[in-house]
């Protein structure tokens, strides 16, 4: 294996000669990248420049406004064990009974897509997306109909694309079911592959199991609408193989029956104790299954192949990486990594407050309301904040411009909930998935950058089906 060096101001590898031992070789070596560092210096902004209300404006005007979550109810009639508003998550928000009612909604609809009006003023093929969230969404279904059918009439013009995130049951409704077909809203459903690793943790409040119950809704209403998918959760009792056979064998995009798999998600490890229920055991196996199926992967891509599924589990990652900025500036907003900028995300709360995105569930986020808009000095601080977070705490790491810590790993005003476990972990996996890249590209140079274009092609092919289709 050739030895590399990853420079982190620039997201740079470069091959080490100074590994073959020659000590004239390797002391030439550390003066080039010493030299390199000092000249490519130029490139990277290590302080954060003074904000102020207008570059935001000019900011959001042109690059925000990606996508608007409405959080229709705090109310939920599931118990998922390692849901984030759980007793395992004690910084984070619970359950509530907070319903959103549809002047909020209808405000901030108003709000989103004026701003896209204004927006397509630069970027002509600005695609609106109107999500709606939970809780379980679907308990105020009267709000989300209301919604879709209010952005249709008031917003015909602007080409407005649904989604829901839901746990299904409510599904199993003729009148829910067939308004949503109707109106061509993407369903994505949680389903944890197979049976007994779904109905482990994704129970109803009497702790009932899910499975069978999901699996006939789909059956009776779903099997033909082409709009529908899963977003599936991993842990350390989840048996990797067995996933992969599961979905292998019954996913529609292997002519099955499962709503194609969108997302596989490891339970979030922040601010949680939900992983110390696992044995050393369990990890042990965990990590052995993982490493099976990323032997089988880096198989396949030697040899230019991939599977749909490995590409889930392992290869975004992989890409994530291996298309990691370089040379990039901070742009006045961060002095590290890519963490977004609030607000990209319209994310609004059944009460009409703006948080910064729905993965952020601490309650001093907020950035505005559907009455005033977004706050500018609320964001603001909001960066300067996370930069003295950062840069107290990542300033020296060697991963501080590749690491995808954000606001989601915060858990209080003034704390990251990373632990030094935590960032051993990440950099371990990234120095990893650096060896598995490079492995890759010796047989096959051009695998990752054949994938990129894949899903560039796909998502152009899917957004092209979905206007043939009218929706």
């Amino acid at each position: 294996m050739v030895d590399y060096e990853y420079i982190t101001d620039t997201g740079i590898l470069l091959e080490k000669v100074g590994c073959l031992g020659i000590k004239e070789v390797d002391e030439y070596n550390k003066r080039y990248f010493a030299n390199l560092k000092n000249a490519l210096e130029k490139y990277h902004v290590k302080n954060t420049a003074m904000l102020n209300p207008q570059e935001l404006d000019r900011y959001y005007e042109l690059h925000g406004l990606t996508e608007l979550i409405l959080k229709v109810t705090d109310s939920c009639n599931f118990r998922c064990k390692y849901c984030v508003y759980s007793e395992h998550y004690p910084h984070s928000v619970g359950y509530g009974k907070e319903k959103m009612d549809e002047d909020t909604a209808y405000k901030a609809i108003d709000y989103y897509l004026r701003g896209i009006r204004k927006q397509k003023k630069y970027i002509f093929d600005k695609k609106p997306y109107i999500a709606f969230y939970g809780g379980e969404p679907l308990l105020n279904f009267d709000v989300i109909r209301r919604a879709i059918e209010y952005t249709q009439t008031n917003y015909s013009d602007l080409d407005v694309e649904f989604t829901i995130t839901t746990n299904g049951s409510a599904l199993d409704n003729t009148y829910i079911s067939d308004f949503l077909k109707e109106h061509n809203v993407i369903i994505c459903i949680s389903l944890d592959g197979y049976s007994e690793n779904h109905d482990r943790n994704r129970k109803t409040q009497d702790n009932s199991d899910t499975y069978v119950k999901l699996m006939a809704i789909i059956k009776k209403y779903f099997i033909n609408y082409p709009r529908i998918y899963s977003l599936c959760c991993i842990d350390y009792k989840t048996d990797l193989l067995e996933l992969y056979r599961y979905y292998m064998e019954n996913d529609r995009m292997n002519c099955g029956m499962i709503p194609h798999l969108l997302r596989i998600s490891l339970i979030n490890d922040v601010g949680t104790d939900y992983y110390k229920q696992f044995s050393s055991a369990e990890k042990y196996t965990f990590i052995n299954q993982f490493q099976t199926l990323e032997n089988k992967y880096i198989e396949l891509a030697c040899k230019g192949n991939h599977d749909w599924f490995l590409d889930l589990l392992i290869g975004q990652e992989l890409i994530r990486i291996y298309d990691r900025p370089k040379f990039i500036t901070s742009n006045g907003y961060y002095c590290m990594n890519g963490c977004c900028l609030p607000g990209d995300k319209v994310y609004v709360l059944p009460d009409g407050r703006f948080g910064i995105c729905e993965k952020v569930t601490v309650k001093e986020f907020d950035i505005g309301n559907v009455n005033t808009g977004i706050n500018y000095d609320e964001i603001i601080a909001l960066i300067n904040n996370i930069n003295t977070l950062m840069y107290e705490k990542c300033s020296k790491c060697e991963l501080f411009t590749a690491c995808s810590i954000c606001y989601s790993h915060c858990i209080s005003w003034d704390k990251l909930g990373i632990s030094t476990d935590t960032c051993e972990h990440r950099k371990y996996n990234f120095r990893h998935k650096i060896e598995v890249i490079q492995k890759i590209l010796q047989k096959c140079p051009e695998f990752f950058n054949d994938r990129i274009k894949e899903s560039a092609t796909a998502a152009f092919q899917l957004n092209l089906m979905n206007k043939k289709l009218g929706t």
